[in-house]
């Protein structure tokens, strides 16, 4: 950063006011950036840009996301734009692999990636699913007969 301002700074110095141009003799490139940056991705489609300077602390989210449960052969499927929930099992002996619904109705008019994630309580049969826009919260329980409740109040 420091080189780059001394750069600037030499280039202001070397114009005259008559608009005349030197030649710099002792002019560095700019380094590379550090091993292992990344640029800072750019927001989903239909959000408003980052402010200058932000820096996002998680990566990316893709649109479906697996959260584990305490349960080996079982895993729970959430739609990040919209809320949707689905109950993953593999198959075990007999069993085949399946998927169940368990929110079936989208919770959000307007969904963008990222928007909902789950939480894991201490009862392994719960989770708390967050809308991270609004704040609204459902708990979510999984099994063999798996419902889907809001907490809080639904938004207008």
């Amino acid at each position: 950063m420091r080189a780059i301002i001394i750069v600037f700074a030499l280039a202001l110095a070397g114009c005259s006011k008559t608009g005349s141009q030197q030649k710099f003799t002792n002019v560095q490139p700019i380094p590379p950036a550090p091993e292992g940056f990344k640029p800072v991705p750019p927001p989903p489609p239909g959000l408003p840009p980052l402010p200058s300077g932000y820096v996002l602390d998680a990566p990316p989210v893709g649109s479906f996301k697996l959260f584990p449960t305490k349960n080996i052969w079982t895993q729970l499927k959430l739609d990040t734009r919209d809320g949707r929930i689905w109950q993953v099992s593999i198959a075990v002996k007999d069993n085949l692999p399946s998927e169940q619904i368990i929110q079936p109705t989208p919770q959000t008019k307007q969904p963008y990636i990222g928007r909902f994630t789950l939480e894991p309580t201490q009862n392994m049969w719960n989770f708390i699913m967050l809308d991270t826009s609004d704040g609204r919260t459902w708990q979510i329980q999984w099994g063999t007969n798996p419902l889907a409740f809001p907490i809080t109040n639904p938004q207008p």
